[in-house]
């Protein structure tokens, strides 16, 4: 009898206050150890059919749905009155500029060569030799994303969220330059995590070098759950659509539940490509949002994370 009155408690509560619903529903439908069962589809870059996401063969009773809007990065995600079950962020994603990983496919181009990232040899697939392990940026790649610092000093994230992979960090340090911590001036937080990094295994470019060495580097930086060895890299099998999937659902969940609204991430194109056609909606109205980002672009998403209930 006491159960039975605790619990009819606990439903006025819900009813009452259904953003104390939606974050309870997010803390027990989706702790790190639920098993998501994703069915990701192979997909072009062209197809601009409504994609299915990666929360649709989870069990309806327990998904977010989480969709996307492209919005100006001026514009403060302003939650709608009437829906207060709903969290909405303001998200700046930026593709890292130009690699050496990106020059050595375009010199192989160049050369009447198509390289193909499936072979396993080298002389095709430029991205298993071993002199490009965590593929730092070009001159010109460093040029692109100078370019954005006066895109990025409009923006006001107040979190920076990064790829441990050595082209992003680049990226983000000289693009967002102007919040960048140092030793003797305070900033927003700077976090590099595994979950916005590009596809991992086989492609040494993405193998992501020693946490120490990283750290040595960048020592301002905060790395979220870092071991200091790549263990997520599989040098013999590419990270499978649905294991991408998963990994980007996660993250997107962190960023959720982290309180800050406006935060900037600084990643990589394949793993962007993925996450707009995969893992959240998108509006065929605005097929352009899931196009594939060149080097150093930066675009404003509004993200809106729903309660399984809706």
């Amino acid at each position: 009898q006491t159960l039975l009155k605790t619990m009819k408690l606990l439903s006025n509560i819900l009813l009452l206050h259904p953003l104390l619903h939606l974050l309870l529903s997010f803390a027990f439908g989706f702790s790190s150890t639920t098993n998501v069962n994703v069915n990701v589809k192979g997909r072009s870059k062209s197809n601009s059919a409504m994609q299915q996401t990666a929360s649709d063969s989870i069990n309806p009773e327990i998904r977010i749905r989480i969709r996307a809007k492209r919005c100006p990065g001026t514009t403060k995600p302003i939650p709608s009155q009437k829906d207060t079950s709903s969290i909405t962020k303001l998200v700046h994603f930026q593709r890292h500029g130009e690699g050496y990983h990106n020059l050595l496919g375009d010199v192989l181009r160049t050369a009447g060569v198509t390289p193909s990232v499936d072979s396993f040899d080298p002389a095709i697939n430029p991205w298993l030799r071993p002199e490009i392990v965590d593929s730092p940026l070009t001159e010109t790649g460093k040029d692109q994303c100078r370019n954005q610092c006066e895109l990025a000093s409009k923006l006001t994230p107040e979190l920076v969220i990064v790829s441990p992979l050595l082209r992003a960090l680049q990226t983000a340090k000289i693009s967002f330059g102007a919040c960048y911590p140092t030793v003797t001036t305070k900033s927003i937080p700077w976090i590099a995590h595994e979950g916005c990094r590009e596809e991992t295994g086989v492609l040494v470019c993405n193998k992501r070098r020693p946490l120490s060495q990283i750290v040595s580097d960048y020592p301002e930086i905060q790395f979220e759950a870092m071991t200091e060895e790549d263990t997520l890299f599989n040098p013999s099998k590419r990270e499978t659509g649905d294991s991408k999937s998963k990994r980007i659902y996660e993250f997107l969940k962190y960023l959720m539940a982290r309180p800050e609204n406006e935060i900037a991430v600084v990643g990589h194109s394949a793993w962007l490509f993925h996450m707009l056609n995969e893992v959240v909606e998108v509006d065929d109205a605005d097929d352009a949002l899931r196009s594939w980002f060149t080097t150093s672009e930066i675009r404003s998403i509004q993200l809106t994370f729903y309660p399984p209930t809706q």
